[in-house]
């Protein structure tokens, strides 16, 4: 993850930030194992991008993919901010956390028959909340 040193000594570009750093890699290995899928992850966004969807992105479930995966891009620029700015600590299991609720909280206000249950089965099983659509 970027701090203002780093930012001074290099260029952050977005492969690295997005998917390379041990940081992102993280978060997108608890986002991965939660869904319970198993993919190789490409460091080319659009890649990264049209790999998550071939796992997960059929039918409706698109929508809830595309959110899943802005979800994690967003939450991990939010951290890099914080880290960056407010000398924030990483807690990966924490970030996992807020692009859990973030995603379920997009999808709930949207997709009404996504979330019947609540969030206690969307952190549990994913997969069949999306199984509904």
């Amino acid at each position: 993850m970027a701090t203002t040193d780093n930012l001074i000594r290099r260029e952050e570009n977005i492969n690295h930030l997005f998917f390379e750093c041990k940081v992102t890699y993280g978060l997108w290995s608890n986002i991965i194992k939660w869904l319970g899928v198993t993919m190789v992850r490409h460091i080319n966004p659009t890649v990264h991008f049209a790999q998550f969807m071939d796992y997960l992105g059929t039918g409706k479930k698109t929508k809830v993919a595309v959110a899943i995966w802005i979800g994690t891009v967003w939450c991990t620029w939010i951290l890099r901010n914080e880290v960056i700015f407010n000398k924030a600590g990483i807690n990966i299991e924490r970030e996992s956390c807020k692009i859990k609720i973030n995603v379920w909280n997009w999808i709930s206000s949207r997709e009404n028959s996504v979330v019947e249950g609540d969030l206690r089965k969307w952190f549990e099983s994913p997969l069949q909340c999306l199984d509904r659509l």
